[in-house]
């Protein structure tokens, strides 16, 4: 049974048929996606800190390089046919093509699965050689190699259609059952890999109950598909070198290291990427927002939302992401304790990494969306950008551990998130000088704090008022944008 028009949210409903329906507003889009992503972000933290907490910093290292490569193989063509999924699909049925879009659909879900195939294949070698594992622990990690590459085509075929909120829906659901597996296998005393098995089922089971319906019988023959293979080809490149790019550095730990350095690097990570869900959020609804007012000849309409985006992740994520830094040493105390006091002085560095990546995902969407040319320099960008972080590590990391990782992670989304924002400013007009030149004081000023805190010898209190200070500054000097981005996604259908 399948259902179209005024769709179901419920995840246990009819599936999804690819069809036009309603879309949400950006501002009700980005907040469903929000609450998806939460629930995603939820069972990844608290499979981090469970295990952390409960089987060791050594395990939650073994545990994260595990997630970290399957993640990275997920990424090889699958996750990039859920973005062409948000793309073409949406673009298709924004024209009134349905016959086309179902027929993309279908191409592009082969494709993903056959890519998914090969995935898992390598996984199985790549989990002995580098986490030195067992047979039967590289199978897992080729299950969530598999897993995960389907969540990302299922949720971008879904957004695709405008089905936030059973996007929404589906992820919460599958959370909880994720995490009752994990609580189950904790209490039964699993340790390592086996404990990725609750993210496996989780991921599974979002995709055999949103898998796309409606594609069976599309035509074998539709719109010409070398710009849909282009596109998923450079995307991969680009996500390979982007995110893939921070999955690597848990790996460059481990390899470099040992599972007690990577369980701490999980740690910082752990506290440090929460905060992008939002970012993460709005451009998977973003995406097919753009695709769409392309597709209608809506060139304002695309330029406006770009700015708002970009506008509201500089606004948000300064103060989320600044406020964690100034915060490290009380957080770290709390969510993971003494055992880990040494993740405070990565997490400033992480944090800063993380909110330099988020500020260029607008622009990212925007060249992605806009032509072939702009995902040529979005994927040209990512490869530099993790070139000159590889050859960071290559220098440091071997003396400076874990630091010089974080560094070289930085340096890197530096050049792949500021060249992409560079290009959009001169190519559609975007004045963000002054937006940019902001930001950079707050991270001065945060930085600042920082350093203070370290050099002070005060107790958590200071931390504290430190980060309440920097968050009421910051959020003060940016009420103008906080009322315009609010009225920009108010406005947008």
């Amino acid at each position: 049974m399948t259902t179209t028009g005024a769709a179901d949210w419920r995840p246990w409903g009819p599936r999804p048929v690819i069809a036009p329906g309603t879309r949400s507003s950006l501002a009700r889009g980005s907040a469903l996606s929000v609450a998806g992503l939460v629930a995603q972000g939820a069972l990844r933290f608290l499979t981090a800190w469970l295990v952390g907490t409960i089987a060791g910093r050594e395990w939650v290292g073994q545990v994260a390089t595990a997630i970290s490569i399957a993640t990275f193989l997920s990424l090889l063509w699958p996750t990039s046919a859920g973005a062409a999924m948000s793309r073409f699909v949406a673009r298709a049925l924004g024209a009134g093509d349905v016959d086309g879009a179902r027929s993309l659909a279908r191409f592009v879900t082969a494709t993903a699965v056959v890519a998914a195939g090969v995935g898992a294949a390598v996984a199985v070698p790549a989990w002995r050689v580098i986490g030195d594992g067992t047979l039967a622990e590289g199978l897992i990690v080729a299950l969530l190699v598999v897993a995960l590459g389907g969540y990302g085509l299922v949720r971008g075929s879904l957004f695709a259609l405008g089905r936030v909120e059973r996007a929404a829906a589906s992820d919460v659901l599958t959370s909880v059952v994720g995490l009752g597996g994990l609580a189950a296998l904790l209490a039964a005393g699993a340790r390592g890999v086996t404990l990725t098995v609750p993210l496996v089922v989780a991921n599974l089971l979002y995709v055999g109950l949103n898998w796309p319906a409606g594609t069976r019988h599309a035509a074998a023959q539709g719109p010409p598909r070398r710009e849909v293979t282009t596109f998923i080809a450079l995307t991969t490149v680009g996500t390979l070198a982007s995110t893939g790019f921070l999955q690597l550095s848990q790996v460059v730990v481990r390899t470099t290291g040992d599972a007690h350095e990577a369980g701490g690097y999980a740690a910082a990570l752990t506290l440090a990427t929460p905060a992008s869900l939002l970012v993460t959020a709005l451009s998977l609804v973003l995406l097919p927002t753009l695709a769409e007012a392309l597709g209608r000849g809506d060139r304002p309409a695309f330029l406006s939302q770009t700015d708002a985006a970009m506008r509201g992740i500089a606004t948000v994520m300064v103060g989320a992401l600044g406020t964690l830094a100034v915060l490290a040493r009380v957080l770290v105390a709390v969510v993971w304790g003494r055992d880990y006091t040494e993740v405070a002085d990565l997490l400033p560095v992480l944090s800063l990494a993380i909110l330099v990546t988020t500020l260029g995902v607008a622009s990212v969407s925007a060249l992605n969306i806009e032509s072939q040319r702009g995902v040529v320099t979005t994927t040209v960008a990512s490869v530099s950008g993790m070139l000159v972080g590889i050859l960071v590590w290559v220098v440091a990391a071997p003396e400076g551990g874990t630091v010089a990782v974080a560094a070289g992670y930085l340096a890197g989304v530096t050049v792949l998130a500021g060249i992409p924002v560079v290009v959009v400013m001169r190519r559609h007009g975007q004045r963000w000088s002054r937006l940019l030149l902001t930001v950079a004081g707050a991270v001065l000023v945060a930085g600042a704090a920082v350093l203070v805190e370290r050099r002070s010898g005060w107790g958590p209190w200071l931390d504290v008022a430190l980060a309440a200070a920097f968050a009421a500054g910051w959020f003060a000097v940016q009420r103008r944008d906080v009322r315009r981005v609010a009225g920009a996604f108010r406005g947008t259908a």
